[in-house]
């Protein structure tokens, strides 16, 4: 996969800086408002197929991205900004994090 360096997509430049704080502020919303929420609040509409795992529980893979990638450029919303779930597994997995 090859990423465009010059991107002026504000979500892809918000996944080139999350961090292990951005994700576990996500998953804090998550646990505290739900996977309906965070769908609508990220513009995720299908269900998902991936998941991030974390101490037993498991979290939609590509909504729990968009929201730490919303934390970290402090995006209000996404309304579907393409980023493929490849970009996602692999900034997940540099963070340390289990995915399925």
């Amino acid at each position: 996969m090859t990423l465009n360096v010059d991107t002026k997509d504000p979500i892809e430049l918000a996944f080139r800086h999350l961090t292990r704080d951005h994700v576990d502020a996500a998953l804090a919303l998550i646990d505290r408002h739900g996977e309906d929420w965070v769908q609508h609040k990220t513009g995720r509409r299908r269900k998902a197929t991936r998941y991030l795992n974390v101490q037993g529980r498991s979290y939609p893979l590509k909504a729990t991205g968009y929201l730490a990638a919303q934390i970290a450029g402090n995006i209000d919303r996404t309304d579907g900004s393409p980023v493929n779930v490849e970009r996602v597994i692999t900034c997940f997995c540099k963070l340390g994090y289990e995915v399925t």
